[in-house]
């Protein structure tokens, strides 16, 4: 793994930082959990000071070897479907001040990492949580992985309804939602529940505070969970200026399938389970961000200005696929739209004809 540099200096002494439960939901994904523990166990970071819980989905693989290798606690979490259903019990069990809700594809890029993003916590009390600012581009990566990185997000639906949560390569600063306030090495952020889509690969959170909105597992989701805090009156989250990695792994193919199957499951199966929503029918603003998208990626025409701009900023092939990612999604929203509307459409019809019996 590339390790860097970090870009911030720290004049805090080791007994002052804060104590890490780091919560990594997984299934079967022994190789890049493998990865994604060893960055974790070589931070410079008193290890003592972190706890890894690894909840598991009924891996058949080595994954609790491998867990154990690297002295985390293997929790059997089931779920096999729901990877964050299934995080739910990490967090339940987690004993230290900060949980961290890392991936199994996520890779810590340098090993002052955990450092940088717990200093936001000891510098200002109202900050809640914190998240890097960018997703690492990596010049040898494979081209999914530096397309989302630049773009700093895997879905151009948010993107254009302007609720990604990580700030495209072609700014340079601050240009996503809420009221921000730059600190230096992070800009402190004050939101309303108008949220971008913040909670995973890489997001710390003070503990005592999740335990105010768990509930039971089909209602966690990251987003949700976030959005339920911030409505409490926990407003403010540190964005720290780094990365972090994120390795998708995703082929054109695969990327399509996972959406559709994460669409399914989290826009139609659990539906009346979710607070957030990415859009809302009811918002006018989002029916018109969405019409927009819709024109745009028909048009192409923006998508490929929006690549023209990345690419004068970092030249990198990888901006240019963005009018193809944005045609995948709209096949992928528009398939399960139509799913939606034909299994409500079914439901009446046997909800009239059980009545008229």
């Amino acid at each position: 793994m590339e390790i860097n540099s970090s870009p911030i200096k720290h004049r805090i002494s080791e007994p002052c930082w804060l104590s890490l439960s780091v919560v990594i939901a997984n299934f079967n994904n022994a190789p890049k959990l493998e990865k994604c523990l060893q960055s974790i166990r070589s931070q410079d970071y008193s290890q003592e000071k972190i706890e890894i819980l690894v909840t598991d989905g009924g891996s058949t693989d080595t994954s609790q070897e491998i867990a154990r290798k690297y002295k985390a606690e293997f929790i059997e979490g089931g779920y096999q479907d729901n990877q964050e259903a299934r995080r739910f019990w990490g967090i339940k069990k987690a004993r230290n001040e900060i949980v961290a809700i890392i991936d199994t594809d996520n890779l810590l890029p340098y090993q002052t990492w955990f450092k940088d993003m717990v200093t936001p916590f000891l510098n200002d009390s109202e900050i809640f949580a914190s998240q890097t600012l960018r997703y690492a581009y990596r010049k040898n990566d494979t081209l999914f992985n530096r397309y989302c990185a630049l773009f700093g997000a895997n879905d151009p639906v948010a993107l254009y309804l302007k609720k990604q949560d990580r700030l495209p390569y072609y700014y340079s600063s601050w240009k996503l939602k809420g009221c921000a306030h730059d600190q230096g090495i992070y800009y402190k952020v004050k939101f309303d529940q108008d949220l971008p889509t913040v909670g995973s690969n890489g997001f710390l959170v003070r503990r005592k505070l999740l335990e105010k909105v768990l509930t039971i597992p089909e209602d966690l989701f990251h987003i949700d969970i976030i959005f339920d805090l911030v409505k409490l009156g926990y407003q403010n989250i540190a964005f720290v200026k780094n990365t972090i990695i994120h390795e998708t792994g995703d082929s054109f193919r695969r990327l399509i399938k996972k959406r559709i199957d994460y669409f399914q499951k989290h826009s139609i199966k659990l539906v009346d389970r979710r607070r957030y929503k990415i859009y809302d029918s009811k918002n006018i603003k989002d029916n018109l961000l969405l019409v927009e998208y819709i024109f745009f990626t028909l048009t192409i025409l923006k998508p490929f200005l929006d690549a023209c701009r990345g690419f004068r900023k970092k030249k990198d092939a990888a901006w240019f696929m963005h009018p193809l990612v944005c045609l995948m999604f709209l096949y992928a929203y528009g398939y399960v739209v139509i799913q939606k509307f034909i299994l409500k459409k079914n439901k009446k019809k046997i909800f009239k004809s059980f009545t008229a019996k």
